[in-house]
C-alpha cells in the first residue's frame, strides 16, 4: 500500500512540482487547497490548483478557512499595526492555520506525512531533535517563517524542494507541461491588494491613533497620519521638512507620537524576544548563553550574536555588531550551522 502525504497546494509552481515529485516517488498525494480569503486572487489560485491536479490526476481537497483566517490573521495583523508593532502575517498563518489544518487532514486520512513547496530542509540532529536547515538558495529560503513548528510536525514534514533552486523547479514544470510552469511568484501580503495602511483604515478607521512627529528630545515637527502608516526605519512618506534626513525610530511612550531621528539612531545590537519555540535544542537553562547567527526579519542574511535565556519565555540577543531597524512584532530566528535553534517575536 502506498504511503500517503498531505500536500499544501497553493496553485503556484512550487507546490505543483512538489506534487509531481512526490507522486513520482510513489506517494499517494492528497493535495489540500486552503481557501483563506474570498477575493479574485484566491479564486484564481484555486482555479490554477484545479488545473494542476487535473493534469497530475490527483484529487484536490478544498478547505474553507475564511473565518479562521479573518480572526487569527487579518484581525491580529490590524490590531498589531494599530498598537505600533510590525507583524509578519506569514509567520502566524503558517502555524495557526496552514500546518494546523494540514496536520489535522493527515490524521483524518491516515497520511504518514505532510508536505509543502517551501525551499527548506528538515534535518535530524545528533541530539535526536528535528530542525529546519536553510536552503542553498538563500534568496528563496523560507525557514525563517517556520521557526515555530513542533517536533511532532517536523517529524512528519517533507520539504520536497529543499535541494532545488527556482530555476530548476521551473525547468521541471516546463519539461512535463505543468499548466502553471511560468506563473509569477506571489508577492507581499496575500490578503492585501494595494496599500496596507489603506486596508487597515478600511477595517478599523475608528481605532486609528493620531498624534505628532517628534524628535527624541520631545520637539514637535508636525502631525502624522496615523500610527499604522509608519514602521521603524521608514523614511518615505513622512512629509517633514528638516535640515537632515529623518527616519522613524519608534513609537513614543504615550502611544500616540512617532519619534523621528537620523539613520545612525536606528542601529542597535540588543533585542529581547518572547513566545519562544526551541527547535534544534530542547531548551536553555535560565542564564545560559549560546552563540548563534540571528535573523531579525525575512530576507535578513543574519549576523553573529549571543543569546541568553532571561526567564521561562524570553531570550535576550546581543549582536556582535549593531543591526539596523530592529522592529517590534517581527520574528527573530536564531541559527547554528544553518539550522534553526530557536525563534520568537521581538518584544
Amino acid at each position: 500500500m502506498k504511503e500517503k502525504v498531505v500536500l499544501g497546494m497553493s496553485g503556484g509552481v512550487d507546490s505543483a512540482v512538489s506534487a509531481y515529485l512526490l507522486k513520482s516517488e510513489g506517494f499517494d498525494v492528497i493535495p489540500v487547497f486552503l481557501y483563506m480569503f474570498d477575493d479574485e486572487n484566491t479564486r484564481r489560485s484555486l482555479s490554477d490548483a484545479e488545473l494542476v491536479c487535473n493534469f497530475l490526476e490527483i484529487r484536490l481537497v478544498v478547505v474553507n478557512v475564511c473565518d479562521m483566517f479573518n480572526t487569527c490573521i487579518i484581525e491580529d495583523f490590524v490590531q498589531k499595526y494599530l498598537s505600533g508593532h510590525t507583524p509578519n502575517p506569514c509567520v502566524y498563518c503558517n502555524y495557526k492555520i496552514k500546518w494546523s489544518i494540514l496536520y489535522e487532514r493527515a490524521v483524518a486520512t491516515g497520511a504518514q506525512f505532510i508536505a509543502t513547496g517551501h525551499y527548506s530542509r528538515i534535518v535530524r540532529l545528533m541530539n535526536g531533535r528535528y530542525s529546519i536547515q536553510r536552503s542553498d538558495e538563500l534568496k528563496k529560503d523560507q525557514s525563517y517563517v517556520m521557526y515555530h513548528l513542533s517536533q511532532e510536525i517536523l517529524s512528519k514534514t517533507k520539504f520536497v524542494l529543499g535541494g532545488y533552486n527556482k530555476a530548476a523547479v521551473r525547468k521541471i514544470a516546463e519539461d512535463i507541461g505543468i499548466p502553471v510552469a511560468n506563473k509569477r511568484d506571489s508577492q507581499e501580503i496575500c490578503f492585501i491588494n494595494g496599500d496596507y495602511a489603506d486596508f487597515i483604515g478600511s477595517r478599523a478607521d475608528s481605532q486609528i491613533t493620531y498624534g505628532n512627529f517628534i524628535l527624541a528630545d520631545g520637539k514637535i515637527l508636525g502631525q502624522h497620519k496615523g500610527i499604522h502608516r509608519y514602521t521603524v526605519g521608514q523614511r518615505k512618506g513622512l512629509n517633514i521638512s528638516y535640515k537632515s534626513p529623518l527616519f522613524v525610530l519608534g513609537i513614543a511612550e504615550n502611544k500616540r507620537d512617532i519619534i523621528l531621528g537620523d539613520n545612525d539612531a536606528l542601529f542597535s545590537n540588543e533585542l529581547v524576544v518572547e513566545n519562544i519555540n526551541f527547535m534544534g535544542i530542547e531548551d536553555l537553562e535560565i542564564g545560559e548563553s549560546i552563540r548563534v547567527n540571528g535573523l531579525i526579519r525575512y530576507g535578513h542574511i543574519g549576523a553573529p550574536a549571543t543569546i541568553t535565556k532571561l526567564d521561562s519565555d524570553t531570550i535576550k540577543c546581543v549582536f556582535d555588531e549593531k543591526q539596523r531597524a530592529i522592529t517590534k512584532g517581527q520574528a527573530a530566528v536564531f541559527y547554528q550551522n544553518d539550522y534553526i535553534v530557536a525563534g520568537g517575536i521581538i518584544k
